[in-house]
């Protein structure tokens, strides 16, 4: 048997219905998370560039269900505020929960009969498992986007299961789906980088996939043993983790929740950096601060704050330091480049300092630490993180996931209530999941009327 046979085998054998309750609740708050993050990036500037490319786009009639998806996906991702898979490095629900609701709210056939649920889990699975087949944790700094790489192919997984496709369909939309894939994605500096569309694309791409395999199109499905993603990633390549193991399993229980909005290599050091403050530095007396992490990703979190570039605060640490120091809210503003940072900000900015160390290098992909020291007033503080808050270590209280939700999507008070009780009803009642997506839509509507 191939590999892709195996992996659509298992595709058709889940169900929900075999979940246990805390699967089900994991699951829910791993929802709300992610909607909040879409409807949190509904609130940027990209949000309405993208919008315009989606209605400029020719013959979509007002908006297609595969156009939604791009839409979608590209709000949820562009935060830095959605869950993250440590041993893959990749954000499965920025995927996952944009397709499952966007075709759930577009196919009626999805509305009565499918395994919403299910759905969304064997998406899970295939980012996850795909990632860690390509060693996601290291070459996501060698220019490639593990997530990028691996999206079409969660949301073929996912969209083949609502369709409710046979494993042959399944397994020819796996491999149309991979074979399209690319984990290259140029740097770009610039305030609006075409990443998110492109992201967006991919996940589209997976969508369509299926669709073609539902139709009866076929392709060759032996290329993962013929090479293919050893030709792409050679030896960091191990086809034979898309399959270890092939068991039902909670992957959200194991996915960390961000507390805030930044990017996951730094949440370590800003939540050491915040224990110091409570210890009582004062960050006005600071003469410097060294922020040591993992070699793999300490150029990543080095990067400097620019007025003009909103993930140049979302993924530099020093900048979220800064922000943690004198307005902790500020963290959860997905909206960066509008943020005005005071002098005493900018001062500390100055005196961060982000080093590698081999030691926290040899514990990474499986935590991604940080060890924080500040020198102030002739006295040295330090901190340590290994786990942080929202790992599976050290979870999010569903009042902290609401208190996010507050703070990043804005929502009317109602609005945010109802949203809360509807993610946490679906996990239970299936029935319940296209109320979800049609008031999801009106939330979307509502924010770029």
């Amino acid at each position: 048997m191939s590999i892709l046979k195996d992996l659509a085998e298992f595709i058709s054998s889940v169900n929900s219905k075999e979940f246990s309750e805390d699967h089900r609740r994991n699951s829910s708050r791993h929802m709300l998370d992610t909607l909040g993050a879409m409807l949190a990036g509904n609130l940027t500037a990209e949000a309405s560039l993208i919008s315009h490319v989606m209605n400029a786009s020719p013959n979509t009639a007002g908006g297609s269900t595969l156009d939604k998806i791009v839409h979608r996906c590209a709000l949820t991702r562009l935060t830095e505020t959605d869950d993250i898979d440590r041993e893959s490095c990749t954000t499965p629900g920025s995927v996952i929960f944009p397709v499952a609701l966007t075709l759930l709210g577009e196919l009626e056939s999805a509305n009565s009969r499918a395994d919403v649920l299910g759905a969304i889990d064997v998406g899970y699975e295939a980012i996850i498992r795909l990632s860690r087949a390509i060693s996601g944790p290291k070459i996501v700094y060698r220019g490639m986007w593990p997530t990028y790489f691996c999206a079409a192919f969660g949301s073929t997984a996912c969209a083949s299961k609502l369709f409710g496709l046979s494993n042959a369909q399944t397994e020819n939309a796996l491999s149309y789906a991979l074979a399209g894939s690319t984990p290259w994605m140029p740097a770009n500096p610039n305030k609006f980088p075409s990443r998110w569309i492109m992201f967006g694309s991919a996940a589209r791409n997976g969508c369509f996939a299926a669709y073609a395999s539902k139709a009866g199109f076929t392709t060759r499905t032996d290329l993962i043993e013929e090479g293919f993603l050893s030709q792409i990633f050679s030896s960091e390549a191990n086809p034979q983790l898309l399959i270890e193991k092939l068991n039902p399993r909670d992957l959200f229980s194991t996915t960390s929740l961000k507390p805030y909005c930044s990017a996951k290599q730094a949440v370590s050091a800003i939540e050491a950096f915040g224990r110091l403050l409570d210890k009582g530095l004062d960050p006005r007396e600071i003469q410097s601060v060294s922020v040591a992490v993992p070699k793999s990703y300490s150029e990543m979190i080095a990067r400097r704050l620019s007025r003009e570039n909103r993930l140049s605060s979302i993924t530099g640490v020093a900048a979220q330091i800064a922000l943690r120091a004198f307005d902790r809210d500020l963290l959860y503003n997905v909206q960066r480049d509008q943020i005005s940072y005071s002098e005493e900000m900018l001062q500390l900015v100055q005196k961060v300092k982000v080093v590698a160390d081999d030691e926290l290098e040899l514990i990474y992909p499986q935590k991604w630490p940080a060890r924080v020291q500040a020198f102030s007033s002739g006295k040295e503080f330090s901190e340590s993180n290994l786990d942080a808050r929202g790992d599976p270590e050290l979870p999010l209280s569903d009042q902290e996931i609401s208190e996010k939700l507050r703070k990043t999507a804005r929502l009317p008070t109602e609005s945010q209530k109802e949203l809360e009780e509807l993610c946490e009803k679906v996990s239970f009642d299936q029935k319940v999941f296209p109320k979800l997506s049609k008031f999801l839509e009106r939330l979307l509507d509502r924010e770029q009327a």
